[in-house]
């Protein structure tokens, strides 16, 4: 009985950890993180990000009308200091944003600005969030330099997600840092 009590308890803590880890580094290293995004020296982001942009606008381009774009969702799940939830907005298309570190969130908010702010929806989650995320409500759905920090647990959990989310047509972008 000492065992299992001992083992769980052990887990509930190391999970604790783990997450209060995660959320604390990228809350307070939030400015270092948006530095990153258009210094050379880590421009693998800048080029991830690109990379997604040019993905989404083919995808708005294979449906032309302004009805279907202004109805097209992209969710940015990790969504860090805002860049590509920027860019979505920007292409008028519907944003659903989600970091679990409050300062990233309010750094994606900044980011999006007053004049974006009506077609997107910033807050701060973790993976249970997608609970939240209707079936098949999601058009393309993106998550960048987030999957390293799951456990396979939870990445089984997020692509479980992931596939009941995304409408028939959707798509995934899915990238990793390691």
């Amino acid at each position: 009985f000492f065992f299992f009590f001992f083992f769980f308890l052990l887990l509930f803590f190391f999970f604790f950890f783990v997450y209060a880890t995660y959320s604390e580094y990228f809350n307070n290293n939030t400015e270092f993180w948006s530095s990153l995004f258009n210094e050379s020296i880590y421009g693998t982001t800048t080029q991830r990000v690109k990379i997604v942009a040019k993905k989404l606008r083919d995808q708005i381009q294979l449906n032309k009308s302004d009805d279907i774009i202004s109805r097209f969702t992209h969710l940015d799940f990790g969504c860090g200091t805002g860049e590509l939830p920027t860019i979505s907005a920007n292409m008028g298309i519907n944003v659903i944003a989600i970091d679990i570190a409050p300062a990233m969130v309010e750094s994606t908010i900044l980011a999006i600005g007053e004049e974006l702010k009506d077609n997107t929806k910033v807050f701060q989650g973790d993976i249970s969030s997608l609970e939240t995320i209707n079936d098949n409500s999601i058009d393309a759905f993106s998550a960048l330099g987030l999957i390293e920090y799951l456990t396979l647990d939870e990445f089984e959990t997020f692509l479980s997600h992931i596939h009941r989310i995304l409408n028939k047509n959707g798509k995934a972008y899915i990238g990793s840092r390691n």
